[in-house]
């Protein structure tokens, strides 16, 4: 079971004094496609995007993007990645290379510029995912501080069909799945005892998946 979760947000606007389009989403549509909200929505289904609220940024693994699905060999491998980030105006302080949740490579000095370039090869030993986000002291100053970064959508690496698991991960989820059954059970308002038990039993059954997956640990 693989779950790939595309990168998307947008302007929460709740008044006159936020902003549309401070923060948005952009999605790379299929070359020849026409301009279109089902093209947008396609290219969101297929992870194709990146989130921003000021540079625009790329990543390539071997030369595949974001929403790809790079396979490797059983023994793992290596891959190359490059990923650079622009703007209109200087903005941007640095570029990090996220690998499974972990900045593993960092190009910049923290003074602002309109681009940045870094080129990294990255050893891969299980499945996981490669991302990239652009990080900025400037701000969008309205009702809300918005500071003026991006984060890309993942591009996943497939060692020979096994799944990802992170036990550290696991045991987070666990501990919010535990907290949110036992709010469910003891103080939440809900309509009857009835739909008191039945949330209850999601998340029951949402626990024992995890541990399911957990004691199975990485497999095809």
């Amino acid at each position: 079971m693989r779950l790939r979760l595309p990168v998307v947000g947008g302007t929460d606007k709740m008044s006159a004094e936020v902003p549309v389009g401070a923060i948005r989403t952009y999605a790379r549509l299929d070359s020849g496609r026409p301009l279109s909200f089902a093209g947008f929505a396609e290219a969101v289904r297929a992870g194709r995007t990146f989130v921003s609220s000021g540079a625009l940024i790329d990543i390539k693994v071997d030369g595949h993007g974001q929403g790809d699905v790079i396979v490797i060999g059983a023994n793992g491998g290596t891959v190359d990645v490059r990923v650079k980030a622009w703007a209109a105006q200087p903005i941007i302080d640095a570029i990090e290379l996220i690998h499974d949740g972990r900045v593993i490579a960092t190009a910049g000095d923290g003074t602002p510029t309109e681009r940045l370039d870094l080129a990294e090869r990255v050893t891969v030993t299980g499945s996981g995912w490669l991302a990239a986000r652009a990080t900025s002291s400037a701000h969008i100053h309205s009702a809300f501080s918005t500071s003026m970064g991006a984060h890309s959508s993942p591009v996943y690496l497939d060692v020979a069909g096994r799944r990802p698991f992170s036990e550290e991960d696991a045991r987070v989820i666990g501990t919010i799945i535990d907290g949110a059954r036992t709010w469910v059970e003891t103080i939440a308002a809900v309509h009857s005892p009835d739909e008191r038990t039945r949330l209850a039993e999601y998340f029951t059954s949402s626990r024992a998946t995890l541990d399911e997956l957990g004691n199975a640990g990485p497999a095809a």
